[in-house]
């Protein structure tokens, strides 16, 4: 729940400061055993990433 809170303050701060937000993923992808708190990653698209990034996906890669 913690995550999705600070998604939403995030993107009211984005979008305060007139950055626009394409798509967002919440969760915990990348995690330490001895980690405290969260990371936030930003990245800039353009028209090509982000086909790229809606590009559909096979998850089942390892058969």
């Amino acid at each position: 729940m913690e995550l999705f809170i600070a998604n939403r303050h995030a993107h009211q701060v984005l979008e305060n400061r007139g950055i626009k937000v394409y798509k967002n993923f919440v969760g915990e992808f990348m995690t330490s055993l001895e980690m405290a708190g969260m990371s936030i990653t930003l990245l800039k698209l353009d028209q090509e990433l982000k086909e790229l990034l809606d590009a559909p996906t096979d998850i089942n890669l390892m058969k």
